[in-house]
């Protein structure tokens, strides 16, 4: 079940960076998180009242506050990167964030996973590297030297650390709560940050209506997953959204795709599979 919604959680992310790409034309990445974060916890809100059990108070409330300030500036730097630099020099970076989580899953959750797990988590890692180089047709290295040039890189590597560190705040959050009360609780906090920052003023428009749906829905999985299997598994089952999206290249705009990169990525999330 972990691995399901994992895989769909990997979907709907393709779909949400594609799709981002095109709102961020038009829209600050701040004006797109608030309305996102809004609508998706507007979408949570009656199956979180339904659900409103936080069974221990002094976790959640240490957590939450953490948790909620690091992933604001976290998602203010995506959607940025997302702006101001080619998706194929800014999401090769987010590959490393499964193997960070490797170490801090560990330090921070107690979370070992076996070695073929471990495998598997490179692989993919590997595979995802691979597929988004073939995109621009450069040397291995291109994204890490994109560090040094392109501020869309540098803000992604950011978002990885982040992230590596608030999976596993997740954790603790949805286990002091239910998946559903911490999705809705982190999509509420981080819109009103927001608002906060816009000063109160926000404008809204039907695209980021589908966004938030996909957002909602991608959360909410993420969070019922990461109760289920060890938190590197599931990023990087995750990160197989760069696998779809090159897929939905191929298939709706007959662009080409690194079969090596594709081979890896699927070899990575069957070892995976097999090993939860």
């Amino acid at each position: 079940m972990g691995f399901l919604l994992s895989l769909l959680v990997a979907i709907l992310e393709s779909f949400k960076d594609i799709y981002s790409k095109g709102i961020l034309r038009d829209y600050s990445p701040l004006l797109l998180m608030t309305n996102m974060k809004i609508l998706a916890s507007l979408f949570l809100f009656p199956f979180a009242v339904l659900h409103p059990q936080i069974s221990d108070y002094r976790t959640f409330l240490l957590v939450y506050p953490i948790n909620l300030f690091l992933n604001f500036f976290a998602f203010y730097l995506y959607f940025s990167a997302i702006k101001v630099s080619p998706l194929s020099l800014s999401l090769p970076m987010l590959s490393f964030s499964p193997v960070l989580l490797l170490f801090t899953s560990r330090v921070m959750l107690g979370e070992e996973l076996s070695g073929m797990g471990i495998l598997g988590v490179f692989m993919v890692f590997t595979g995802s590297y691979i597929l988004n180089i073939s995109k621009i047709r450069v040397s291995l290295l291109e994204p890490i030297k994109a560090i040094f040039k392109e501020r869309g890189s540098v803000y992604i590597l950011i978002v990885v650390l982040i992230w590596s560190i608030t999976a596993n705040l997740d954790k603790m959050g949805v286990s002091s709560s239910s998946p559903i009360f911490w999705s809705f609780s982190m999509s509420l906090g981080l819109g009103v940050l927001g608002l906060l920052f816009l000063k109160l003023r926000m404008s809204f428009n039907f695209p980021f209506l589908y966004l938030s749906l996909a957002d909602t829905l991608s959360t909410l999985f993420q969070m019922i997953a990461i109760s289920l299997i060890p938190v590197p598994y599931v990023i990087s089952i995750k990160r197989l959204n760069v696998l779809f999206s090159s897929l939905w290249g191929i298939i709706f705009l007959g662009e080409s795709a690194n079969l090596i990169g594709i081979l890896f990525m699927i070899l990575g999330g069957l070892i995976i599979y097999y090993h939860l």
